[in-house]
């Protein structure tokens, strides 16, 4: 859920750098878009 993937974002931007945190919510809003055309 939303909430859940906002709490771990957030705890993922504490513990890796911030580029990882970039490329964590890239991917993640990728595969967002990609379930949206299957």
């Amino acid at each position: 859920g939303f909430l859940i993937d906002t709490i771990s974002y957030t705890i993922s931007c504490r513990i890796a750098t911030w580029k990882q945190y970039v490329d964590i919510i890239l991917l993640d809003t990728n595969c967002h878009f990609l379930l949206l055309f299957l």
